[in-house]
C-alpha cells in the first residue's frame, strides 16, 4: 500500500517537474495542461482527458487500499490508526488530482467522523465543513 501511494507521489512529482522544468517543445502534454479548455484544439481536449483518466485510475489503485485499511481500522475501533490511514490517502488525492474531487470530498468525510469519534468533535466539524464546500464546488451531475 505505502509502495502504492508512494509511485503516485512519484508520479506527481514527474508530472510537476516537467511543468516547472519547461524543456522540450510545446507539444508536451505539460504545455497542453496549461491552456486552458477554450485554447485547446479538440485533439488536444481528448489527450487531456484520456490523461486525467489514466490518473484517476491510478490514483484509485493507489487509495484505494489506503481507505480500505482506514475503514476495516475504524470499525475495530483503532481510531488513530483510521485517521492516520485516511490522512494518507487524502494527501495523495490532493498532490494528484487537486482539492475539488469527488473522492477528495468523501475522504474528508471519514477523516471528519474519525475526529468526532476520537472524542475532538470541533476538528471533526471543521473537516466535515470542508468536505461540505468540496461537495457543493462540484458540477450537479456529480452530486446525483
Amino acid at each position: 500500500v505505502a509502495a502504492d501511494a508512494d509511485a503516485a507521489d512519484a508520479a506527481a512529482a514527474s508530472d510537476e517537474g516537467e511543468e516547472e522544468s519547461g524543456e522540450g517543445d510545446q507539444n508536451t502534454a505539460a504545455a497542453k495542461a496549461k491552456k486552458s479548455p477554450e485554447e485547446m484544439t479538440e485533439e488536444e481536449r481528448e489527450e487531456e482527458e484520456q490523461r486525467l483518466k489514466a490518473l484517476e485510475t491510478a490514483l484509485f489503485k493507489c487509495t484505494s487500499p489506503l481507505t480500505n485499511i482506514s475503514c476495516a481500522l475504524h470499525r475495530l475501533g483503532d481510531f488513530a490508526n483510521a485517521l492516520r490511514f485516511a490522512e494518507r490517502c487524502l494527501a495523495v488525492e490532493m498532490r494528484v488530482m487537486g482539492p475539488k474531487r469527488m473522492n477528495t470530498a468523501i475522504t474528508m468525510l471519514n477523516i471528519g467522523a474519525t475526529h468526532m469519534m476520537m472524542g475532538d468533535p470541533r476538528r471533526g466539524l471543521e473537516v466535515l465543513l470542508e468536505a461540505v464546500e468540496v461537495l457543493k464546488a462540484l458540477p450537479e451531475p456529480m452530486l446525483t
